[in-house]
């Protein structure tokens, strides 16, 4: 991990447990931040990205810290290799930073709330000057980002601190929860909780078991956006605890499908596959984390009585209970219950899918995310434990995923998918995805 030291401004590299106590910017980049070649030749030019650096330090030594890390230039951006390490690694660093400043460069104190923060009690500013300031502290453009969302989450929640843009603060996560939980739909409880994957803690109205289910997750990013499109995927890597190379180039979708995979093959969440769209017709991986906007409540509850799914060449291979099969609203369908549900309710979640061939299929009504007796009356009362029971009798099942497609005269197509299909089936899809 590379430093830059506070007093001098220079650089040193330190190695797994020699690497010191050190603070850590959160912030969103200009349009001239200072590179690691240009603070390293001394070649750094005068301006907003250096002030920002100059100005983080200075703080970050006043605090009591000489080392402190900032991922405009404690980074070399131009080796592949390196960027790749500190991507995998960025959740790990802020996780275990001793301070962690949050810079608002959009958001500033006027003189009169900077006079009631400094001259007057905290009840006073909290009556007078915060009603004032909250509106522009909401509508920061960091709340928008992919990568800050991780810095919701991996730091102590008492030792992440936000400042304004002339670097006043303005409170700690502790203090602010409640207004940061309104603006990113996060539930304070996983705000600095490290590793949402693996609570063991209550949470309050929620099943004591429950943890941060991968739909959740996801639900937290799908109204953020990166400038790579790429990074829409990269910037998840530290909250679901996976490792996967970087293909800048490979597009958003791709990046996602393989971190999906990355996901499945370490966890055993089907709230993953817990996702809506307005498409008519999909495989069962979603193709942006946009499409769990509506999945923030729902929670896993795997009895891992499902045999393992995993992805071939042929989509995902996954076993459905045989009595699930012609079920549903469609034709040759077959209804996939889920080992998940909404926090209020208590039956399983369930998707449509729709047979081709003895055990092809892919995902129809993707719009529709119900509870199973919701979906349809004969599973009244139907719970996990009647799942697990089912499944002890089931058949393995193909879903072809939309990343097997490829662009063909402008309309989107799938090799595996359109193998052996009927034309009009061929059509239907095809009219789907226009």
């Amino acid at each position: 991990m590379r430093l830059l030291h506070t007093e001098t401004l220079e650089f040193k590299e330190f190695f797994d447990t020699q690497i010191p106590q050190y603070a850590i910017l959160s912030h969103r980049w200009g349009n001239s931040e200072v590179s690691f070649k240009e603070m390293r030749k001394g070649t750094a030019p005068d301006g907003p990205g250096m002030t920002k650096i100059q100005s983080f330090c200075r703080l970050a030594a006043g605090r009591g810290f000489s080392w402190a890390w900032i991922d405009t230039c404690c980074i070399d951006k131009r080796s592949s290799a390196e960027l790749s390490e500190a991507i995998n690694a960025m959740f790990k660093w802020y996780e275990r930073s001793g301070e962690c400043y949050v810079y608002l460069s959009d958001v500033e104190y006027s003189p009169y709330e900077l006079l009631l923060k400094n001259r007057h009690e905290q009840s006073v500013w909290i009556t007078a000057g915060w009603p004032m300031m909250r509106a522009r502290f909401q509508q920061s453009s960091w709340f928008t980002r992919g990568w800050t969302l991780q810095e919701l989450i991996a730091p102590e929640k008492s030792k992440v601190l936000f400042f304004d843009a002339n670097w006043n603060q303005i409170g700690s996560l502790s203090e602010l929860a409640k207004d940061v939980s309104d603006i990113t739909g996060i539930e304070e409880f996983f705000m600095g909780f490290r590793q949402p994957w693996n609570s063991a803690e209550k949470i309050p109205g929620m099943n004591p078991s429950a943890k941060a289910s991968v739909a959740r997750i996801m639900s937290w990013a799908s109204h953020r956006h990166t400038s790579r499109e790429e990074d829409m995927a990269y910037c998840l890597l530290g909250l679901f605890n996976v490792h996967m190379p970087l293909l800048y180039g490979e597009g958003a979708e791709k990046a996602f499908f393989r971190l999906q995979v990355e996901i499945m093959s370490s966890r055993n969440d089907e709230s993953l596959f817990a996702w809506t769209s307005n498409q008519r017709v999909s495989g069962m991986l979603a193709t942006s984390p946009r499409y769990f906007a509506q999945s923030g409540d729902i929670e896993s509850f795997s009895r891992n009585s499902r045999r393992p799914y995993f992805m071939t060449n042929k989509g995902l291979e996954i076993h459905v209970p045989r009595k699930h099969i012609n079920q549903g609203d469609q034709k040759r369908g077959a209804l996939l219950i889920l080992q998940c549900r909404r926090a209020t309710e208590y039956a399983p979640l369930v998707i449509q899918l729709q047979r081709d061939g003895s055990d092809g299929a892919y995902r129809t009504e993707c719009g529709k995310l119900e509870n199973v007796f919701r979906w349809s009356p004969a599973f009244e009362k139907y719970k996990g434990y009647n799942l697990s029971k089912d499944l002890k009798d089931s058949c393995v099942i193909h879903v072809c995923n939309p990343h097997e497609e490829y662009y063909q005269r402008g309309m989107l197509c799938n090799k595996i998918l359109f193998e052996g299909l009927s034309q009009e089936i061929v059509e239907e899809y095809r009219r789907s995805l226009a």
